[in-house]
C-alpha cells in the first residue's frame, strides 16, 4: 500500500520526516503540503501528478481534518479515479505503526480504542449532596 499524506502547511512533510527519523527510511510514504494559495483544483491536480510520477497503484490518502481541503480533494480524487482510499484524523502515531507493518484497521481501531480509554470517570465528590 502507497500512502500520500495531506496536510495543512508542512505538518504532512513533517509527520513522514519524524516517522522516518523513529522507523528508518520509508518508500511508501509521500507527502503534499497545502499551502494557502492552493484551490481545490489545485490540490486535486497534485494528487493526480504525485500517482503518476511514483506510479502509485494502491493509494491510501491520510489526511489532517474531516472536510478540509486535503480531505476533499482527496475524496474526489478517488472518485474521479474509481480507486483509492481516504482516511481522516492521521498523525505521527499512525504513520509509525503503517512503518512498521500494522495494517490500517488495526491502526484506526486501535486508536478508537485509546481515545474511549482516554477518558475518565469525575471521582471528585465535591459538591455532592448527601442523603439525609
Amino acid at each position: 500500500m502507497e500512502y500520500i499524506v495531506a496536510a495543512h502547511g508542512k505538518y504532512a512533510e513533517e509527520m513522514v520526516k519524524s516517522c522516518q527519523l523513529i522507523t528508518g527510511a520509508t518508500t511508501n510514504f509521500h507527502y503534499f503540503n497545502f499551502m494557502p494559495d492552493m484551490s481545490l483544483d489545485d490540490v486535486i491536480q497534485n494528487y493526480t501528478e504525485i500517482v503518476s510520477k511514483y506510479k502509485l497503484e494502491d493509494v491510501c490518502f491520510l489526511t489532517d481534518i474531516k472536510s478540509g481541503t486535503p480531505n476533499n480533494a482527496a475524496l474526489i480524487y478517488t472518485q474521479m479515479v474509481g480507486k483509492g482510499i481516504v482516511y481522516t484524523g492521521t498523525s505521527l502515531s499512525v504513520l509509525v505503526f503503517l512503518a512498521t507493518g500494522e495494517t490500517l484497521e488495526n491502526v484506526f481501531e486501535s486508536i478508537e480504542t485509546f481515545t474511549g480509554l482516554s477518558e475518565m470517570e469525575n471521582t471528585n465528590n465535591e459538591g455532592d449532596e448527601e442523603d439525609e
